[in-house]
């Protein structure tokens, strides 16, 4: 059921973002919730809870760095966090990965579109001010870390 409960939150963040470039505290907090309902549930060894917890403070540190230079908003922040703590530290890097390819997508397609609707003349420099869902790309990597989860 928790996992259940992540997958739909990633993916109504990831809808919010889309929509309106905004992820609500909600989708991260139920997602946090959620592992820590399965983390209750699974037999309690100390470094199953503390090595996910390590993982998403350092995360969450990156995050605000990202955030602070402007490159980040709070709500990818938080969504990426609470996303890491499913990861934990063997699936960070599928995290990672899977974020940054999606991202590059996103992105592309925001350019294509953008080149699309403009006329000749256009410099690149314009569309790199406008804002990016990249909550789209992020619930794709917390959803391929949740998938890889339930492989033995």
């Amino acid at each position: 059921m928790a996992l259940w409960a992540a997958g739909g939150a990633l993916i109504a963040a990831a809808a919010s973002d889309m929509r309106c470039f905004r992820i609500p505290n909600r989708y991260p907090l139920i997602i946090v919730l959620a592992w820590a309902a399965s983390m209750a549930v699974a037999v309690p060894l100390p470094l199953v809870i503390v090595m996910p917890l390590l993982v998403a403070l350092l995360v969450f540190a990156a995050g605000a760095l990202l955030f602070a230079r402007g490159w980040w908003g709070g709500g990818d922040v938080k969504l990426m966090t609470a996303a890491s703590l499913w990861a934990g530290p063997t699936g960070l890097p599928l995290l990672l990965q899977v974020t940054a390819v999606a991202g590059a997508g996103v992105a592309l397609l925001m350019l294509a579109r953008l080149r699309w609707r403009t006329p000749h003349g256009w410099h690149l420099q314009d569309p790199l001010t406008q804002p990016m869902p990249f909550g789209v790309a992020i619930a794709a990597g917390g959803l391929a870390a949740l998938l890889a989860g339930l492989l033995p």
